[in-house]
């Protein structure tokens, strides 16, 4: 009996943990978005309306595609107001959406090395992902001719650098490890 009061009381935390990052979240984005840029003459309140404003669009079209009809009456936007929330769209916010991407991404490949490796203090620093980067990056920089060598992909010769610096330092990483370790790495190599 003990134990499903148990179960039950640990998912109701699990839903308040998560329904309480999701609050932290979405008033961190509204303020990110208030505080983010250098025009005094978009207030808090312009920040809440935009964002109020786009869910009730985004709504309304998903509505009008699935009946036909329209759920809210959207009122048209003034001269100022239609600036203040392009201000936002193409300035304030792709920063703040870019920053929660890397922070997933992040963390997302934190767990996988912890989890591949069966290390919980396993990080790129650990396990030497980082300076093989480092050194590729630097190589780049400093040596023209490796530079050169990188350009030949369509984007910045570092991050291809760097990218080829993790995989080769994951790859000498894999002679130096004991042998019940091989079938992880196998599982990295082949995972695309």
């Amino acid at each position: 009996m003990k134990n499903t009061s148990k179960n039950r009381y640990y998912g109701y935390y699990r839903y308040l943990v998560i329904g309480t990052l999701f609050i932290s979240l979405v008033i961190l984005v509204v303020l990110g978005m208030y505080y983010g840029g250098n025009a005094r003459s978009i207030t808090l309140e312009d920040t809440t309306n935009f964002i109020v404003y786009q869910g009730k669009v985004t709504v309304n079209n998903i509505y009008h595609r699935i009946t036909g009809g329209d759920l809210f009456n959207i009122p048209s936007l003034s001269e100022g107001e239609k600036f203040k929330y392009i201000l936002l769209k193409k300035v304030r916010f792709p920063p703040i959406l870019g920053a929660i991407i890397v922070g997933i991404t992040l963390s997302a490949c934190g767990l996988m090395l912890q989890t591949l490796f069966r290390n919980l203090l396993a990080s790129p620093y650990t396990t030497g992902i980082s300076s093989g980067v480092l050194f590729a990056v630097t190589l780049v920089i400093f040596i023209s001719s490796i530079a050169e060598l990188f350009s030949i992909f369509n984007i910045d010769e570092k991050i291809v650098a760097g990218w080829c610096g993790g995989i080769l330092s994951l790859i000498f990483y894999k002679r130096e490890i004991p042998k019940n370790s091989e079938e992880i790495l196998d599982l990295v190599s082949q995972y695309k």
